[in-house]
């Protein structure tokens, strides 16, 4: 699995945002995404084109005003005082087949530092095909309660996905998650995972690692490859899903609660990406809530055979297209082993 190494600005945030270089001595994890966005924030307005550029001075050389209230010049140069420790890291990462990713990347999401600006994860673990990550998407949530209907939707509109040279993204969840993937995987892919767990835990499943080393999947994580899955996890992973692709189907919602609906409501107030909600049928009261506040129905027993996904959703009233300038993207913007076919929904 080749990809690029780290720019010289993407080093920089490794070290400003990650526990990579740390030593022995204690949880150390870097800047969140806000903290960083700070960060960025006064590194341009010194006049400087990206962070890289601090690793080729001297901290007495930084220009004044570095720094904001959470990072200062000592914390700053602290941190990229660990230079020298990241190539043993990386290259350690490379050895479990995991490699990283930031906005200063090609193979960062674009979409997401676009969507999400000061929410997108600085640093991103992978594994798997760089270019998986800039595939037109389509995402699949919902409750891990899922039953035989919801399942049998989900399988339909995924064949469709890929038959319409898409990609699937979800979260590894039992129920909807796990279903999208194993069907996406099923049909050749791709599929793309945003685990509420570190990467290291995903590939100790078996068909999780076979569908990575065969191209068909790819996992992509803001927490350290060792990280357990939690629930701040798996919420602050929702919007990741949300914002990767085009559009969203949310397949089976609690009602005013749980992590599905957390996030498809935030997705809808945010408009990440368009929501399309399973109706049809018998259809759980958490859906027709979504419906009122804005998803746009679909019912998966309506899709022709022979009809791609894109010009299906194409036709559906009510629809909104999703548009934004993904071109455009730039820097600015943990539980005991389970399967990441696996979890919260």
């Amino acid at each position: 699995m080749a990809h690029q190494p780290l720019s010289v600005d993407g080093r920089a945030v490794v070290l400003l945002t990650t526990a990579i270089g740390s030593g022995p001595e204690g949880d150390d994890r870097g800047l969140g995404p806000a903290g960083w966005a700070d960060l960025r924030a006064s590194i341009e307005a010194c006049g400087l084109a990206g962070p890289g550029e601090l690793l080729a001075m001297e901290p007495s050389g930084w220009p004044e005003g570095i720094g904001t209230a959470e990072a200062d010049v000592a914390w700053i140069a602290a941190r990229l005082g660990r230079d020298d420790r990241l190539t043993t890291a990386v290259d350690e990462l490379a050895a479990r087949e995991i490699w990283l990713t930031t906005p200063y990347e090609p193979s960062y999401p674009r979409r997401l530092a676009t969507r999400l600006g000061r929410q997108a994860p600085p640093t991103l673990y992978a594994t798997g095909t760089p270019a998986h990550l800039q595939h037109d998407a389509v995402g699949f949530v919902g409750s891990r309660d899922a039953d035989a209907d919801d399942r049998a939707a989900t399988e339909t509109l995924v064949e469709a996905v890929i038959a319409d040279g898409l990609a699937v993204v979800s979260g590894g969840a039992k129920g909807i998650d796990i279903t999208a993937e194993r069907t996406g995987v099923a049909a050749g892919g791709p599929v793309v995972e945003f685990p509420a767990q570190g990467i290291d835990r995903c590939l100790r499943d078996d068909a999780a690692r076979d569908a990575v080393l065969a191209g068909e999947l790819t996992l992509a994580s803001p927490y350290d490859p060792g990280a357990s899955w939690s629930v701040g996890a798996a919420m602050g992973r929702n919007k990741l899903i949300h914002a990767f692709g085009s559009h969203t189907v949310v397949v089976r919602s609690g009602d005013g609660s749980g992590g599905t609906w957390e996030g498809t409501t935030e997705n809808l107030a945010a408009g990440w990406s368009t929501v399309l909600v399973r109706a049809g049928g018998s259809i759980p009261p958490g859906n027709l809530k979504l419906i009122d506040r804005g998803g746009v129905p679909i019912d998966p027993a309506l899709l022709p055979a022979d009809a791609g996904f894109s010009s299906w959703v194409a036709d559906v009233p009510g629809r909104t297209p999703h548009t934004d300038d993904d071109a455009g993207a730039t820097p600015d913007g943990s539980r005991e082993v389970q399967s990441s076919f696996d979890e919260f929904g």
